[in-house]
């Protein structure tokens, strides 16, 4: 996003490289979402229904159709790229529209490459292999912001597009290596393909693709609605919502990867104290991290968004404009994981139908108050739908929790209170703190008092979080 501010600015190329880009990626979520977001736990019941060799014949299937299904969206949308320009922007005429044509032919390929790797991501992940698909992101988006640092200056917004394809080659390599390596006969020619085996993950994602549809048609009349309002909005908000897209990924991952499988079996092994008690590990330590996040971009959103944006592709006005929408999103950070965790713990407990039910009307409300509301509030609408929707649906999946408990009632008021008590300590110190002009300075001093006052809180109001940090000091102590 650095690199992106530096060599594009908030500029036209910019606008359509987003445009033509989160358009593949609404697409690729309309189609594929809801069946990665289901597959893993999917795949745990048929192994432990039908034994781990027929569940890999299920999913051979599944790869198969995927990439046939794939393929033909690509060639579709390479052909015919005007239906989907027109849908996410209207507004556009002559140069500007064939620009955006070109784009979207080029990153067509998106919905092959992405999806293979999030399938075969997805079956690592099922084999407890969460460590090795980081690693090999890591190293793909390291190639990936080189690229850019090199091309930018040479063939402009081409570079993101070169940067993109070449690091997800990369990706897709290390990735399908790792899967040889566990010698799961996914590439047998001999085995016959079924499409009711691929029909079963479908049918069991079915819920999901309503809410799901819902959800990435929203998308498009965001971005409809945003390239309306003139050239350039699309890039500011989209800087905006970066650092809160990150910290939303990170808690996605965590709660899709890790803790989905954990609940899941615990459900099917009829264990509801444990169900409940690693449930409440990851809320709790989620809530915690969300406090530190909030409470620092509330008092140094100015600094985060000098320290990436200001280095001559933004200027200063549209500075400050990102850093409070950037504090907007920060705080719509915290209802995307009450949404989240409770989502997925109806998901784990057999409960999907609802989670796709209440995921439907979630986006629903989106975009009511989105279409409603962005004449009279402008930009500023779309962080404040966003916390809108999701806390009233979060705070809905909450009351219907599978295993009724009123410590979870009593565990949200108290991380609220600390979060609330947090932040206004942190925003009141802005007020001594303006003397340190270096955003580094600022962002470290206040840092350090948040996680102080988080020290401090956790001991005054007994957080189980607090045997962790007297654990760190006495093994500090003793070296």
């Amino acid at each position: 996003m650095s690199l992106s501010a530096k060599y594009f600015g908030i500029s036209v190329d910019r606008d359509v490289w987003l445009l033509a880009f989160s358009s593949m990626v609404l697409l690729e979520n309309a189609i594929w979402g809801p069946l990665n977001e289901t597959f893993r736990s999917k795949f745990i019941f048929l192994k432990s229904e039908l034994g781990e060799a027929n569940a890999l014949d299920k999913v051979r299937s599944l790869i198969f159709f995927m990439f046939v299904i794939s393929l033909l969206l690509c060639i579709s949308i390479a052909l015919f790229p005007e239906p989907i320009a027109k849908m996410i922007a209207p507004s556009f005429k002559g140069d500007e529209l064939k620009f955006l044509l070109i784009m979207i032919r080029l990153l067509a390929p998106y919905l092959l490459f992405n999806q293979l790797v999030q399938i075969l991501t997805s079956i690592l992940n099922s084999y407890d292999s969460f460590y090795i698909p980081e690693i090999a992101g890591l190293i793909s988006n390291i190639i990936n912001l080189v690229l850019i640092y090199f091309l930018a200056q040479s063939i402009g917004i081409y570079a993101l597009l070169l940067a993109y394809y070449i690091s997800i080659a990369i990706l897709f390599i290390l990735i399908g290596y790792q899967i040889s390596k566990l010698n799961l006969g996914l590439i047998n020619f001999k085995k016959a393909i079924f499409f009711d085996d691929f029909k079963l993950f479908f049918l069991f994602a079915l819920p999901f693709f309503l809410p799901y549809f819902f959800g990435q048609l929203s998308g498009f009349i965001e971005k409809n609605i945003l390239s309306s309002l003139g050239l350039g909005f699309v890039s500011l908000l989209d800087y905006s919502k970066k650092f809160n897209e990150v910290i939303i990924s990170v808690l996605f991952s965590v709660l899709a990867i890790i803790l989905v499988p954990v609940l899941s079996t615990k459900y099917a092994e009829k264990k509801p104290s444990e169900f409940v008690a690693n449930f409440l590990g990851v809320y709790q330590l989620g809530f915690l991290f969300l406090t530190l996040f909030i409470a620092l971009f509330t008092s140094s959103s100015e600094s985060f968004v000098r320290l990436l944006y200001d280095n001559g592709g933004i200027n200063p006005s549209q500075i400050i404009q990102i850093s409070e929408l950037t504090i907007y999103y920060s705080w719509a950070t915290l209802a995307v994981f009450i949404y989240a965790i409770f989502g997925m713990s109806l998901l784990s407990s057999g409960a999907s139908k609802k989670y796709a039910l209440l995921g439907l009307i979630a986006q629903i409300l989106g975009l009511i108050t989105n279409v409603s509301l962005v004449k009279s509030m402008g930009i500023y609408i779309f962080p404040l739908s966003y916390f809108i929707a999701h806390f009233t649906i979060g705070l809905w999946m909450m009351y219907l929790y599978p295993f009724k408990s009123s410590k979870i009632y009593w565990i949200s008021l108290k991380y609220l209170v600390i979060l609330l008590l947090t932040v206004l300590i942190s925003y009141c110190s802005r007020y001594f703190l303006l003397i340190f002009e270096n955003p580094f300075i600022d962002i470290s001093i206040h840092l350090l008092l948040i996680l102080g006052v988080l020290t401090l809180f956790s001991f005054i109001f007994k957080l189980e979080e607090r045997l962790s940090i007297l654990k760190f000091v006495s093994k500090i102590t003793k070296r």
